[in-house]
């Protein structure tokens, strides 16, 4: 098993644990605001720039103070090549230790934020207490391992993946961290992460720049403006599960995109520091920017469906031949990923979870691979794709480019597809209602 190896260097103030006045815990307070720098740059083998540099200013804002801990929101603006992308953030809850939990259905984004999150680990509890500690596991299992020197504040920090997918990707990350433990806040980042498989290092640099604070009021106002984020967050999601149910309806949809963006930064708070007017102005531009790429969404499921499934014959991952025609008069679900996405093994894993494991034992599954490396691909279907049918399906792309994953079909005993599922996951609830009768 391969691990993410860190070492966290408390601040000069800090001292053993065991001996600290002052132990390690976050301490944030209502109306603060944290501002980092967070710079990137990816290598190759030589040391030679493998990319431009990404540089990123990375706000933490505490929206509450209660008994469990605070409610934060961060925010993260890229910069690249002289160019400011639109800002994107996530709400979740921290405690003194350093648990993490995201807010509401920003579950569905979680994975997606593990990098930036990585300046946030865990600190000890008084049930682990000691030198050695341990963090929750998140989702993906991965799970912070922290061990203190004897003399010194300095801390070695790992993260396990207790699944093995680090392990067959060949990634690992090391690095170091400084941590305030007077003002109970991380002072700087350094991580570089080595991709064999790639032959690639990315090197990561996190600076605390400055803070900021508000009065009461305003921390106030920005909560209220918060569960309206989310809700707006909700209804766009809504709006694009209406496209890949109504494709024929998209230049309506999408003009109720623009209003929904557009209304939500018109209405909130503005000159008064808040973060959510940024964020829904990047959110309009995001809108904007992706109109393609929606309309691709909407066509393909267009295409799909109400149609009947196209017959195929491709090979499985030992070789062997398989056709649609196995499957004829059998409900199935099939999805269509990549690993070499960077949420490839935790939509597999999630997949199996879902219909496997769970109350749909009676679909089958198949899963259409679309990368070539068969080796890497027999290590991983092998790990977190059981019970379900591996499929290689590049050749598929000539005929149906599919851009954007993951993407599900549900289709019938009759080769009939009733549902399509395009950038998102299908849920528990809608495959019961979709195949109540079906048994």
């Amino acid at each position: 098993m391969r691990i993410w190896l860190l070492t966290l260097l408390c601040a000069s103030s800090a001292v053993p644990i065991g001996l600290a006045a002052v132990p390690l815990r976050y301490r944030f307070a209502e109306g603060e605001r944290l501002i980092y720098e967070r710079r990137v740059q990816t290598a190759g083998p030589d040391g030679e720039a493998a990319g431009p540099l990404r540089t990123e200013q990375v706000q933490l804002w505490c929206l509450q103070e209660d008994r469990a801990g605070w409610l934060i929101l961060l925010d993260r603006t890229r910069v690249q090549q002289g160019r400011r992308h639109p800002t994107d953030a996530i709400l979740f809850r921290i405690t003194a230790n350093g648990k993490l939990t995201p807010e509401g259905f920003m579950s569905e984004r979680w994975p997606a934020w593990r990098d930036v999150l990585a300046m946030l680990p865990p600190m000890p509890t008084a049930a682990t207490g000691g030198r050695q500690w341990r963090g929750a596991p998140d989702p993906r299992g991965e799970r912070w391992q922290c061990r203190q020197g004897a003399d010194t504040g300095d801390i070695a920090l790992a993260l396990h993946d207790e699944r093995g997918a680090l392990d067959a990707l060949q990634v690992t990350v090391q690095g170091s961290f400084r941590f305030d433990a007077q003002r109970g806040r991380m002072q700087t980042l350094s991580l570089q992460q080595t991709d064999a498989r790639r032959n690639r290092v990315t090197r990561t640099r996190v600076t605390f720049h400055s803070v900021r604070r508000y009065d009461a009021e305003w921390t106030q106002r920005r909560r209220a403006e918060a569960r309206r984020y989310m809700q707006a967050l909700q209804s766009h999601e809504r709006i694009l599960v209406e496209m890949t149910r109504q494709p024929a309806d998209f230049d309506r949809l999408y003009d109720r995109l623009q209003r929904l963006w557009s209304g939500f930064a018109r209405d909130v708070e503005r000159d008064v520091d808040s973060p959510f007017e940024p964020l829904g102005l990047s959110q309009l531009m995001r809108v904007r920017s992706d109109r393609d790429a929606l309309l691709t969404r909407a066509l393909l499921a267009d295409r799909w469906q109400g149609k009947p499934v196209g017959a195929w014959t491709l090979l499985d991952f030992a070789g062997n031949s398989r056709t649609s025609e196995e499957w004829d008069g059998k409900a199935r679900l099939e999805c269509f990923w990549s690993v070499e996405e960077s949420l490839g093994i935790a939509q597999l894993d999630r997949l199996r979870r879902l219909v496997v494991l769970d109350d749909h034992r009676h679909l089958s599954v198949i899963a259409f691979s679309l990368d070539r490396d068969e080796a890497l691909l027999r290590e991983i279907t092998a790990r977190f794709g059981a019970g379900m049918t591996h499929v290689g399906a590049t050749p598929l792309l000539s005929v149906e480019p599919i851009r954007q994953r993951p993407a599900f079909r549900l289709v019938d005993r009759d080769g009939i597809i009733r549902a399509v599922w395009i950038g998102r996951w299908p849920e528990q609830v809608e495959l019961r209602k979709l195949t109540r009768g079906w048994w």
